[in-house]
């Protein structure tokens, strides 16, 4: 669940045979998979379509929140300390500055340990970053690029063929499978991302889908997935809004959980206001990912998708039973 998130995946390495095994192929056709962006779309025209990364989807989760929790008692705790206990008993000079540091030094430093920890490890990747982390195929160039950051080698290109594609899992969950692409150099593993949600090992057939959406978007455009069945929708949007965040939580929990949401609304309605507050505040304190003019196309989109402002605004598939 956190790879590719909160924990890098892992490069410096030859692929595993599960990885090799595991290959997609760009020119092989699915012929019993009909193409599904399985709401990983976020924008599609004539040259160039983007997804979002893995992490999208946990963006705002409970892991986060419990981090954000257990660092704030440790603040509050060392505040309470030093500010509650030690120094109200030094200015009534019940012991010596000597006295006081030996005695809150201890907590000072075992604090402010775990709270780095935290943050370093969990909330760093989650608050005062980016929005998303989109993943850009160009089709008239025969590229993909990769986002990382809006600062100087901030995107990783490459050209789409030369990537190794094929069906990911987690590191610790295996059941959990996305589509994911490895740049080799010599045999090793030099760089890794994703594309798209992931998805568990019973719904393969999203992750296969997917697959399907960009392969065949990449060998014909929007003519091809037309030709394939595929409506011009896209499902997601990336806004940080409040509505966005609702409607994903929504969807996060299950379309089975949120039929009984009238039955259970004691459990399901503070469970969706603490989730949708979390996910919300996170969004809003990033800023949105900048391609640099390497990457953008000099011409102006053509025919583009009409892009939703909130989730399912187009398509109303918010129904869908899970992502």
């Amino acid at each position: 669940m956190i790879t590719g998130w909160l924990k890098p995946f892992p490069t410096q390495r030859p692929l595993t045979q599960e990885e090799v095994q595991a290959r997609l192929n760009p020119d092989a056709h699915q012929g019993h998979v009909r193409p599904d962006a399985r709401f990983s779309l976020i924008g599609l025209d004539e040259y160039s379509a983007e997804f979002v990364d893995r992490s999208f989807r946990m963006r705002g989760s409970s892991i986060t929140l419990f981090a954000l929790v257990c660092f704030l008692v440790i603040v509050a705790t060392l505040l309470y300390v030093v500010l509650g206990l030690a120094w109200p008993s030094y200015a009534q000079e019940k012991f010596g500055a000597g006295d006081l540091l030996l005695a809150i030094l201890p907590v000072v430093l075992v604090a402010s340990a775990a709270s780095t920890m935290i943050w370093r490890r969990t909330l760093r990747r989650e608050l005062f970053t980016y929005t998303h982390y989109p993943v850009r195929f160009d089709r008239e160039r025969g590229f993909v690029h990769v986002f990382r950051h809006n600062g100087p080698d901030g995107v990783l290109s490459a050209p789409w063929k030369d990537v190794h594609w094929f069906v990911g899992r987690g590191e610790r969950q295996e059941y959990l499978l996305d589509v994911r692409g490895a740049l080799l150099d010599r045999g090793l593993v030099q760089d890794m991302f994703s594309v798209g949600h992931y998805f568990d090992d019973g719904a393969q057939e999203s992750v296969q889908a997917l697959w399907e959406f960009i392969r065949t978007y990449m060998a014909g455009g929007p003519a091809a997935l037309a030709a394939a069945g595929v409506p011009p929708l896209i499902d997601l949007s990336v806004r940080p809004t409040w509505r966005n965040a609702w409607r994903w939580e929504m969807l996060r929990l299950g379309e089975r959980f949120a039929r009984m949401r009238y039955l259970l609304f004691m459990i399901y309605y503070p469970i969706m206001l603490v989730m949708t507050s979390w996910r919300w505040m996170v969004l809003s304190s990033c800023k949105a990912p900048a391609w640099p003019s390497s990457v953008l196309m000099s011409n102006a989109p053509v025919h583009p998708w009409p892009q939703p402002r909130w989730v399912g605004e187009i398509s109303d598939h918010v129904s869908r039973p899970s992502l």
